[in-house]
């Protein structure tokens, strides 16, 4: 049995990160052990004396429950008494920077323990929580030699109590945080937009700015662990503006259960800028491919090309010739289909990428109108001036 929980210690740590303990139950080892594995966190929302020990000395030891214990900011362990075993702790959601300060807020701490606490839970593996109970149920059922399936038992702690208040943040403070929050919300709100019009090059160019390591959990020891959760924040950010669209939810599930999966399976930060890449690539295609469900198959292949290719010569004949049909066939099907002409959907759809990266880029306006298909840049302006009423330094101020 040593040799079987030792393979199975070893397993969900390289698999999932899950770790494996064994335990003694009783009250005082079992706080201990508690204590030890949380980094002074279960200190610090239950200090010596708190009603919630009192539990540990009234936990039956049924052999068919694995006990589910929850501390508060989700840090979960899963408790089999009977064997002695004990998985985690993990988390069953990641909480972004922004959300364990807002947990740590209540609290007195220096500067240095709020390190230590970020740090900690960015080192967390983050485990969904019906993965995590069976995973659980079938290590103490397997064990301890059970052949049903185990019971999960949840233990709910009582809420802890703040003792002592945070003093708040000065007006200096304040005005930093909410500048870096309205920065991480208009990015965000720019990716899902470019994701949602099935605009890659848009996309990769807003992606370009974001820094994983402020826009989630800080970096730290394990800067995989920290890419990974900021790509799940990604991957749930994406799908929700997908819903938006008009696919069917189907497609959209399926998709990112697909993507979910496979950011468990990242084995390196070097994977990552290109795994980037394919995710928005893979949400806008599916955008391009479901979005004009209504449009001939011609003209859909079209507004694809067009969208994928705003950097290039676009003319109705380079285009025909690229679909390999007759120019003028190809624009009038547009026309007719799509209510303007074809070189008024391109000025449309370069003017619209070029507000995007006028708004979230630093790119010089002749660099902008250069990446959206311009090389005059005085066009550029009159072209940008028709559609929002405003030249393109008026629209950047």
């Amino acid at each position: 049995m040593s040799d079987t929980f030792l393979f199975l210690q070893k397993l969900l740590k390289n698999s999932n990160r899950i770790q494996l303990s064994r335990v003694d139950c009783a009250s005082d080892a079992l706080s201990e052990f508690i204590h030890n594995h949380t980094a002074y966190i279960a200190q610090l929302f239950f200090p010596d004396g708190h009603p919630v020990w009192q539990q540990f000395d009234q936990l039956s030891r049924r052999e068919d429950c694995v006990y589910q214990w929850l501390l508060p900011g989700g840090i979960t362990f899963l408790l089999y008494p009977a064997g002695g075993y004990c998985l985690g702790p993990v988390l069953t959601q990641p909480f972004s920077r922004e959300e364990t300060l807002r947990l740590l807020e209540p609290y007195d701490l220096k500067s240095q323990a709020k390190t230590d606490i970020l740090q900690f839970y960015s080192a967390l593996p983050v485990v969904e929580i019906h993965t995590f109970q069976r995973v659980g149920a079938l290590v103490a059922g397997h064990l301890s030699g059970r052949d049903e399936v185990l019971q999960i038992e949840h233990i709910q702690p009582p809420a802890a109590q703040p003792q002592l208040q945070r003093s708040p943040f000065s007006p200096e403070e304040d005005i930093v945080r909410m500048r870096q929050v309205e920065a991480r919300y208009e990015h965000s709100a720019a990716l899902t937009d470019a994701v949602s019009q099935g605009n890659l090059s848009l996309a990769l160019h807003i992606i370009s700015n974001y820094d994983p390591g402020t826009q989630t959990t800080i970096r730290n020891t394990n800067p995989l662990r920290n890419a990974q959760n900021y790509c799940i924040v990604l991957n749930t950010q994406l799908r929700h503006a997908l819903e938006k669209t008009g696919i069917h939810p189907y497609q959209v599930d399926r998709l990112s259960n697909q993507i979910g999966l496979e950011i468990e399976q990242l084995k390196s930060t070097r994977q990552l800028p290109q795994f980037f890449r394919q995710v928005l690539a893979r949400y806008c295609r599916l955008v391009q491919e479901h979005t004009y469900p209504k449009l001939k198959p011609l003209t859909h292949l079209a507004v694809t090309y067009i969208k994928e290719h705003l950097a290039d010569n676009l003319t109705v004949k380079d285009t025909a010739a690229v679909l390999t049909v007759n120019a003028n066939y190809l624009s009038a099907t547009f026309h007719r289909d799509m209510g303007v002409t074809f070189i008024d959907f391109v000025n449309r759809e370069r003017t619209r990428q070029a507000a995007a990266l006028l708004k979230h880029t630093s790119l010089q306006i002749q660099q902008i109108a250069s990446t959206v298909g311009y090389n005059n840049t005085s066009y550029f302006a009159k072209q940008f001036l028709r559609f929002y009423g405003v030249s393109p330094s008026q629209y950047r101020q």
